[in-house]
């Protein structure tokens, strides 16, 4: 993967990231601590801290320094925007607005400050790539 300060970025975001329980055991996730393997089960999967940018072409998600430290392996995500079907901002019931990207794979969820602006900035970059 390309380091995203690399490319051309539109925008760039502290967000989180949510990996499902299939996605984190393809990565052979495993964290030995009870609280969090409770947390997972009952979430069905981890929201992971880090950076999201938006290029020209892609939605690039990469984990923080700090999560790299607990977390062994390749988290980072590449969509290319051409392969989002869909842009969708999700409420939740407690904090920031999620950005649901609808892809052939199921979809990737990030939580971000500013989330309608983001999806919004998504949608226009994704028009003109098309």
């Amino acid at each position: 993967m390309v380091s995203p300060p690399d490319l051309d970025v539109i925008e760039k975001k502290v967000c989180n990231a949510f990996y499902k329980d299939d996605q984190l055991a393809t990565l052979g996730y495993s964290s030995g601590d009870l609280g969090l393997e409770l947390v997972r089960y009952f979430m069905g999967g981890l929201w992971l801290g880090g950076n999201v940018y938006l290029t020209s072409t892609k939605v690039i998600f990469e984990l923080n320094a700090l999560n790299k430290l607990f977390h062994s392996g390749n988290y980072g995500v590449e969509i290319s925007l051409v392969d989002i079907s869909q842009v969708i901002v999700v409420k939740p019931a407690l904090g920031f607005k999620i950005v649901q990207l609808m892809i052939p794979q199921g979809d990737f969820k990030i939580r971000v400050k500013g989330a309608k602006e983001f999806a919004s900035l998504i949608e226009e970059t994704r028009a003109k790539a098309n």
